[in-house]
C-alpha cells in the first residue's frame, strides 16, 4: 500500500511538471511578428468600431506598420519589454500593451482603443 501511494505521488509530480514545461514552451514560441488583419477597435467606453476589410497591422522585429484604407500607412519604430511595446510616434514614446495572444489572435491596448487582430 505504501508503494502505491509513493507511485501515485511520483506520477502526479511528473505529470504536473511535464504539463508546466509544455505550456511554457507554447507561450515562448508565440511571436507577434506577422501581418495581422485588423478586425475591430474597441475604445475605453466599450464602443466597437468595425473596420473595413483590407486594414492590417504588420509587426516586424523593430517596426509596426498600420495600413488603414482611410488613413494611409503609418510606420512606427518600437521595442518590446515583456508584454509592452514601446512605440515611438514623432517625439513621443507610447505604450501598447499585449493583453491577449495565442496562435491566431492578438489584442493590443493602444491609446485609441484595443486592436483586435487575427493572423
Amino acid at each position: 500500500m505504501k508503494h502505491i501511494k509513493t507511485f501515485i505521488c511520483i506520477a502526479f509530480l511528473v505529470l504536473v511538471g511535464t504539463t508546466a514545461c509544455v505550456s511554457k514552451t507554447l507561450i515562448v514560441n508565440d511571436s507577434i511578428e506577422h501581418k495581422w488583419l485588423l478586425e475591430q477597435v474597441v475604445d475605453e467606453e466599450g464602443s466597437v468600431n468595425q473596420v473595413e476589410p483590407g486594414n492590417f497591422v504588420v509587426i516586424k522585429h523593430d517596426t509596426v506598420m498600420e495600413v488603414i484604407n482611410k488613413s494611409g500607412n503609418r510606420l512606427y519604430p518600437y521595442f518590446r519589454k515583456a508584454n509592452i511595446l514601446h512605440v515611438t510616434s514623432g517625439q513621443t514614446l507610447i505604450k501598447w500593451e499585449i493583453i491577449y495572444l495565442d496562435a491566431n489572435n492578438l489584442h493590443l491596448k493602444t491609446p485609441i482603443g484595443t486592436y483586435f487582430l487575427k493572423r
